[in-house]
């Protein structure tokens, strides 16, 4: 068993290893009304391709290098046997999970089970007004978060900020500071009232997300680089975008337009470029890749 160490963010993909964003499942159980049409589901039988947990491994494994794979959804936690899955794939590579935490047995589980070192991020949302609507309301968040970080998991808490939450989040960012938690304010893509974001946001608006935005990356994308067409891009080398069904491509952007498709990791046809290619997308659908893999 090849062990890999901790997550080094000054080693780049490249030297490192293979990155991938996999879209693990649509099914979620909250109904953020800022996430993507069509992103998440509540039908507990969705069409999954569910394959053992050890065979996606080896079929990660097959490809000769170690991967970082950055596992999203849906909420991955609902994924069958995801504990399972997250064992075997760090046996080999590390991960990072975006979730929001709302399953507390198996973030137990988790905790017990996976080894911290091979864990490059927890990205926990907030989705306060989702919360809201529980009896739990943030107390079974809140413990989560401290358990991760008590069994040293790497842990960063995000807070989307929709256009109608701005008038709360000063307030909320002060009570999860009273509760030792930082909290980082993501920027809305995507629609609201007629109006493209974060290109609609107002002068007042974009002045609180330059307070609280601490990510460089959403930064950049606040300012509304957008577009990386005719750059050179490392994606499709380095980094991929998978479905839920293994189905592979260049980015994210690719995978909405379903263009610059590599192949099947499940169905192990994948083949990636042999050298960068330059960006042929007019919109750059996922700015966080083209910022961070574009000439």
């Amino acid at each position: 068993m090849r062990k890999i160490g901790a997550y080094d963010p000054k080693v780049s993909e490249m030297e490192k290893e293979l990155s991938i964003d996999w879209n693990i499942n649509t099914l979620c159980n909250f109904d953020c009304k800022y996430c993507f049409p069509g992103a998440h589901t509540n039908d507990m039988n969705e069409n999954l391709r569910l394959l053992d947990p050890e065979q996606i491994s080896e079929c990660f494994n097959e490809i000769g290098k170690s991967w970082s794979i950055n596992i999203t959804g849906g909420e991955p936690f609902l994924y069958p046997k995801f504990i399972n899955l997250c064992t075997y794939l760090t046996q080999d590579n590390i991960i990072s999970i975006n979730t929001n935490l709302s399953k507390k047995k198996l973030i137990s589980k988790f905790v017990d089970q996976i080894d911290p070192n091979n864990v490059s991020l927890i990205r926990g949302s907030v989705h306060i007004e989702e919360r809201e609507k529980r009896t739990e309301g943030m107390d079974d968040f809140i413990r989560n978060i401290r358990k991760l970080k008590h069994n040293n998991f790497p842990v960063s808490v995000n807070y989307v900020l929709h256009p109608t939450l701005f008038d709360r989040f000063e307030e909320d960012y002060e009570y999860f500071q009273e509760k030792g938690i930082d909290i980082k304010a993501k920027v809305f893509r995507g629609n609201f009232e007629g109006e493209e974001y974060p290109g609609a946001y107002t002068d007042e608006q974009v002045n609180i997300l330059e307070n609280y935005v601490f990510d460089a990356l959403d930064k950049e994308f606040l300012n509304k680089k957008l577009s990386f067409k005719g750059e050179k891009c490392e994606a499709g080398v380095c980094f991929f975008s998978m479905g839920v069904d293994g189905s592979i491509y260049r980015c994210s952007t690719a995978k909405l337009e379903n263009r610059s498709y590599l192949g099947n990791l499940f169905d192990k046809n994948f083949t990636p470029f042999s050298k960068p290619k330059k960006c042929p997308f007019n919109e750059c659908k996922c700015p966080y890749e083209g910022l961070r893999y574009a000439d």
